[in-house]
This record gives structure tokens, C-alpha cells and sequence, in this order.
């Protein structure tokens, strides 16, 4: 079985029944106490989990936070963001993303006012290329979602590659702006 991270939310390792019995037990008990601790002691494990992703991943302290799904974080993230970053734009997207996220990006193009564009699969492809992505991301795209592991087969993009396409994308985005606005 591939690691625990490799598939969609849910994974499996051995002994993973017997973990997750003990740490409901623990919490329950924590959060069954006739006290007031029931909530610090659920930050605070909450925090822990925080702070283990952001080793696992190196991000910079205070820049990960949680959310109850991927869903409901990428409609805060969209929702964050200036009018003009979307706004007559295309949002890419690749076909392999999960499901649910093109249900919501759907939903959201009209009232944004973006064109939802997704990169699809080459036939007898499970997963969309790197290449056939970064070929679809030009100046015109104003949001393109990067999944690192597809939903369905736990493929991992070249996150690496990915990103130096994004700086090279983000730095036309910036001298096309400074132009019109000169």
C-alpha cells in the first residue's frame, strides 16, 4: 500500500486501527473531563499538528493554518483575494484535481468572473502532464491551482518544475502590469 499521504484523505498504515483507538480514547477522555481544559487541550493538539506539517514541509512558522477540507479552503482562498486577481481571467486547473474542486470552481466562475479552464487528459493518461499544464499557463491566467498528488492515482506532480514555471509566470504578470499602469 503507498504511504499514508499518497491518497486523497484518507490512507492506511499498519496498526492505524489500533493508533487511531488510542488517541479517540485519549481525547475523548480529555474532552469528556468535568473541567474547563477540553478546548486549550484541543488547540493546543490542533497547534502540534500545525507545527509537524510545517517541519514536514519546511513552510516558515505562522504560515500554515487548518481547514475542515480542501473545498472549503480553496472558496477562503479565492474569496481572499483582490477582484482584479481573477477578473476576466482564466483559473487553470488540471482534469485529475479533485472532484469536488471543480464542482465549487464551477460554481464560482461566473461570480468572480473567470473562465475555468481545465487541462485534460491525454488519452489513455490517468493523470495530467506537467508539460501539457505549464503549456496552458500563460499571461492570461490569473489563478492556476497546483495539486501536488492527484485524487485518483496518488500521482505526484514535479512540484520543482511547476514553480520555476510560476516565477517565470509571476514575473511576466508584474512587467505586464507596471506597462499598463505606466
Amino acid at each position: 500500500m503507498p504511504g499514508y499521504f499518497l491518497y486523497h484523505s484518507i490512507g492506511t498504515f499498519p496498526g492505524k486501527a489500533e493508533c487511531m483507538a488510542a488517541a479517540l480514547s485519549e481525547f475523548s477522555g480529555v474532552w469528556s473531563a468535568e473541567d474547563d481544559g477540553q478546548w486549550p487541550a484541543a488547540l493546543a493538539a490542533r497547534q502540534r499538528f500545525i507545527d509537524a506539517w510545517s517541519r514536514l514541509i519546511d513552510a516558515p512558522q505562522g504560515t500554515l493554518t487548518t481547514a475542515e477540507n480542501v473545498t472549503s479552503a480553496l472558496y477562503s482562498l479565492i474569496g481572499g483575494l483582490p477582484s482584479a486577481r481573477l477578473a476576466g481571467k482564466r483559473l487553470l486547473v488540471a482534469a485529475d484535481c479533485f472532484p469536488s474542486l471543480h464542482f465549487l470552481l464551477a460554481g464560482l466562475a461566473e461570480r468572480f468572473d473567470f473562465v475555468l479552464d481545465t487541462v485534460p487528459l491525454r488519452p489513455g493518461e490517468s493523470w495530467v502532464s506537467d508539460e501539457d499544464f505549464i503549456a496552458r499557463w500563460q499571461d492570461d491566467v490569473g489563478l492556476a491551482l497546483l495539486t501536488f498528488v492527484t485524487s485518483t492515482t496518488s500521482h505526484r506532480c514535479d512540484v520543482a518544475r511547476l514553480a520555476e514555471h510560476a516565477g517565470r509566470w509571476a514575473a511576466s504578470s508584474v512587467s505586464t502590469l507596471r506597462k499598463a499602469s505606466a
